[in-house]
C-alpha cells in the first residue's frame, strides 16, 4: 500500500495519491471532540482518530480541536508519554501557529 524510503535512519512513506486517508475512514461516531488534522502546524503527527499527536522534531508544534468552547467552564485532559518540554493550553481561531 505504500513505498518506504530509508535516509541515514529515517523513515518516510510515500502515500499513493489515490489512497484514501485513515483519518477519513476511521470511525469517529462516538468521539465528541477530537484533534484537527486540517488545523495543525507542519512536522506535528496526528492518530487517524484524532485522539493523539506526535511530534518527532525540535520544534513547538501546534493543533486545535475540532470543537469550540465560547463559555462556561471548560477543561481537557492530557496523558503526556514523553519527557521534555511541551505547552498545552487554549487557542483561539485567529492564534497563529509557529513552530519556533
Amino acid at each position: 500500500m505504500h513505498s518506504t524510503v530509508v535516509l541515514r535512519n529515517f523513515r518516510h512513506f510515500l502515500v499513493l495519491s489515490n489512497r484514501t486517508l485513515s483519518y477519513e475512514t476511521v470511525d469517529v461516531r462516538r468521539i465528541n471532540a477530537m484533534l484537527n488534522h486540517e488545523d495543525a502546524s507542519e512536522y506535528l503527527k496526528i492518530t487517524p482518530d484524532g485522539l493523539e499527536a506526535r511530534c518527532d522534531v525540535s520544534s513547538f508544534e501546534s493543533v486545535r480541536c475540532t470543537f469550540e468552547a465560547t463559555e462556561g467552564v471548560w477543561f481537557y485532559e492530557a496523558l503526556i508519554l514523553t519527557p521534555g518540554v511541551m505547552q498545552i493550553g487554549f487557542a483561539t481561531k485567529h492564534s497563529r501557529f509557529l513552530n519556533h
